[in-house]
């Protein structure tokens, strides 16, 4: 055998062929027809919602109690509170108008043949659903705390039913009274009258320090007289010396119960949702009733996924809406929707109640809806 002198060696490595996603002409198609119809009935409700809401209004404009420039203000703090109630409703419609359109076409017909199964003509419509539930995750946490906060305040001005406070200054869960002392608080319970983990500051005559700190665990108001219970009052006679006076219960001389009952009481729709957490956590060891408080945490999780679930319910229900005409799926639509509504609130009342675990309680509408979707889609012609 000849040796050829200086021979190369040729290493051939392959690589498989790795077909990344790609939107396609389907695609495409599919989602503009989707997006156009979704626009449509997104923008129709917002222009019921405006409507309603000017008839409403409209006696206070006319009697000169309210002003253009404060309904229009009021319009767009509280839109975004109304979008979300709109949207899971537009996507539906969206959905069932587009593969009932295909259906009543035939293109669906033809995709079918071309061997496009129905789960991939909705693909894209899946996407957009999880756009959507980003969306509304982002403008519950990012939005509606301060949208909903300033439409209050608007429709208290409205309708000329503001509650004024004369002695007390408040902000947070901070009060002040006219004499200087200040108050700290996790939350007050208005239906028990109980204030917890309180903190009362007493400055000294010219304000220049602290004289007392007194803390409780929790402050019930019974027969008009506050009693503290589980606390320590520290006494700072002078500047630098303080006498430290722990006690399991203790009569306290405290604003009165209405002067904690304020607006920075904030209620839970009106936190994000990482102040609804802390505020859950810094509650939790306390004693106080967090049934509700749980239920609508898990809740702002559960809802923005409401637009996949509807998504999933309305391609089967397409096809069906396709044989029958637009109508009978905008009724179809308008039934699925209240549906789900009354189901929610159901099973979001039982948590509340503290008689289901508060995550089962916010996402037990999206598990059966879903689990009716599921059952139709593999019940369907594909």
């Amino acid at each position: 055998m000849a040796i050829v002198p200086n021979e190369r060696v040729v290493v051939v490595i392959r690589f498989p062929e790795i077909e990344l996603p790609r939107v396609r002409l389907l695609d495409r198609y599919v989602s503009r027809r989707y997006l156009s119809v979704a626009m449509l009935s997104f923008f129709g409700l917002i222009g019921l919602y405006y409507i309603g809401t000017l008839i409403d209004k409209s006696e206070r404009l006319f009697k000169g109690e309210a002003t253009a420039a404060m309904l229009v203000e009021y319009f767009y703090y509280s839109t975004p509170q109304f979008i979300a109630y709109v949207a899971p409703m537009a996507v539906l419609v969206a959905v069932l108008a587009t593969i009932g359109g295909l259906m009543r076409t035939g293109e669906l017909v033809v995709m079918r043949a071309c061997g496009v199964s129905l789960y991939r003509v909705g693909l894209p419509l899946i996407v957009l659903a999880l756009v959507w539930s980003g969306g509304l995750f982002l403008l519950d946490d990012r939005v509606l705390a301060h949208a909903n906060r300033r439409a209050e305040t608007l429709e208290d001005q409205i309708r000329g039913s503001l509650n004024h406070t004369t002695n007390t200054i408040a902000n947070s869960n901070w009060l002040a009274d006219r004499n200087g002392r200040l108050y700290h608080y996790s939350a007050f319970d208005t239906q028990t009258q109980t204030l917890y983990g309180l903190s009362v500051f007493d400055p000294v005559s010219d304000g220049s320090r602290l004289e007392s700190h007194t803390y409780a665990n929790r402050a019930v108001f019974v027969d008009g007289v506050w009693t503290a219970s589980g606390g320590w009052s520290n006494e700072f006679k002078t500047p630098t010396t303080s006498v430290r006076e722990p006690f399991e219960s203790r009569a306290l001389d405290l604003e009165a119960p209405e002067n904690f009952s304020g607006m920075h009481n904030q209620t839970a729709d009106l936190m994000t949702y990482g102040d609804l957490r802390q505020h859950v956590d810094n509650l939790a060891a306390s004693g106080f009733s967090l049934a509700d408080t749980r239920v609508e945490l898990a809740r702002r999780l559960a809802f923005p996924f409401v637009t996949l679930v509807m998504t999933v319910l309305g391609i089967p229900f397409g096809v069906t809406t396709g044989r029958r005409g637009a109508l009978y799926g905008v009724g179809l639509a308008l039934v699925l929707g209240a549906g789900y509504w009354l189901v929610d609130t159901f099973f979001v009342a039982v948590g509340q109640a503290g008689l289901l675990a508060p995550w089962f309680a916010a996402w037990a509408a999206n598990l059966l809806f879903m689990a009716l979707a599921v059952y139709a889609v593999l019940t369907v012609r594909t």
